[in-house]
């Protein structure tokens, strides 16, 4: 009987090791030489981008900039077959902070998240 029964907690550990590696990379990490995500290389960058002197370190400034003047009429996204160009996705992002900022009274500068499928007609839900 006890043989039986370290088998199967000898199978259980195993199998949790299993899961806890595949959620968490842990193997990879390991491969890497670190259990640190945050690398010095994105240490720097993240650095360099929120520096003090950058009056827009955000990607949505980067899309800001892209729509409006670099390449609005590129491709920006392709998904589920809709596309969207950096001017079209620039708009939709508007509506939608403009629609939280309205509708949901979400102040500036307050985090929210959204939670929702990733379908053409998703249902959105923030919190802050």
């Amino acid at each position: 009987m006890s043989v039986t029964l370290a088998a199967a907690t000898l199978a259980g550990a195993a199998a949790v090791a299993a899961y806890a590696d595949a959620k968490f990379h842990i193997r990879s990490d390991l491969a890497k030489g670190s259990l640190d995500p945050a690398s010095p290389a994105a240490q720097a960058f993240s650095a360099e981008r929120f520096d003090s002197r950058n009056p827009r370190p955000l990607l949505y400034h980067d899309i800001e900039a892209w729509a409006e003047q670099d390449q609005p009429g590129h491709l920006f996204l392709e998904f589920e077959g809709r596309k969207w160009t950096y001017a079209q996705f620039y708009a939709d992002l508007q509506r939608i902070g403009n629609w939280l900022m309205k509708d949901l009274q979400i102040q500036a500068h307050e985090m929210s998240r959204s939670m929702g499928q990733t379908a053409r007609n998703s249902s959105f839900s923030c919190s802050h």
